[in-house]
């Protein structure tokens, strides 16, 4: 480890290299699930906080600046809520615990700033308590098990998303899911960007229901879900909650003018 200058930071023994990558390996064999032996308990202090320091290269105007880069390039929306964009680069496992994986390419994953925070302290260690690895773990995609209720309630729309247990989600990924979506608050933090999102919807709902009726707002909300999947994927909320609502008759017979503050003509 060097200065831009050349000037020696910190040097690594040909023995703690060969180490480190017994580390890498290590990782990809647990496919990122946290362990003792990922933390480097051998390792002295001093290459500990080296290798921890290092995660400086990767900001912005460091020389790992393009791994940041190529990890946050395609990212897209938030994997673990769907709302906001990834933009911050988080530690899958977090350096704090996990130092000699500080840079590690596969240990770094693409999240929104809230969720991010929210994350930061996750080890991994249990294996029901942990995120979903977006580089390893087999979630489905083309079974749905995000689903919405949906309900017009006191001229609202109050819609609550539930992760169901199916057949095709083994019992792990359920429970982890179930932790992920719990400790990023994706429940408090819907409400307000469903009804961001529905509004946009608003006039061509109502000029399908006028032109056709309520077989009209069916349609469209059931094109607009598979645009939204072809997008976002099966079970991302947008793609949940449109085809939700593609099913609920009374919101499609009309029932949507009052949610979306729309006046029949």
């Amino acid at each position: 480890m060097t200065y831009k200058d050349g000037k020696l930071k910190y040097k690594l023994s040909p023995s703690e290299k060969a180490d480190i990558q017994e580390i890498y390996d290590e990782y990809e064999s647990v496919k990122g699930l946290g362990n003792a032996k990922l933390k480097g308990p051998a390792f002295t202090k001093e290459t500990l906080a080296a290798m921890e320091a290092s995660y400086g290269e990767v900001q912005q105007v460091g020389r790992l600046s393009k791994l940041r880069q190529s990890r946050l390039l395609n990212a897209g929306t938030c994997p673990c809520c769907g709302i906001l964009p990834a933009d911050e680069l988080d530690h899958h496992l977090p350096k704090v615990d996990f130092k000699l994986l500080s840079i590690y390419p596969r240990n770094l994953v693409a999240l929104c700033h809230k969720c991010n925070n929210k994350k930061r302290t996750v080890d991994g260690i249990d294996e029901n308590k942990r995120f979903i690895h977006v580089y390893y773990d087999n979630v489905p995609v083309d079974v749905q098990f995000l689903f919405a209720q949906i309900l017009i309630k006191g001229g609202g729309l109050v819609v609550r998303y539930e992760v169901k247990k199916i057949a095709e989600l083994s019992e792990l990924l359920y429970k982890q899911i179930t932790f992920q979506t719990e400790r990023v608050n994706f429940h408090g933090r819907i409400d307000p960007e469903v009804n961001i999102y529905l509004s946009s919807f608003a006039a061509s709902l109502q000029l399908a229901y006028e032109g056709f009726g309520k077989a009209g707002v069916e349609i469209t909300l059931k094109r607009s879900a598979e645009h939204a999947q072809k997008i976002f994927g099966l079970n991302h909320w947008r793609t949940v909650l449109l085809f939700g609502l593609a099913a609920y008759g009374d919101f499609c017979d009309g029932g949507f003018y009052e949610p979306l503050k729309l006046v029949r003509l």
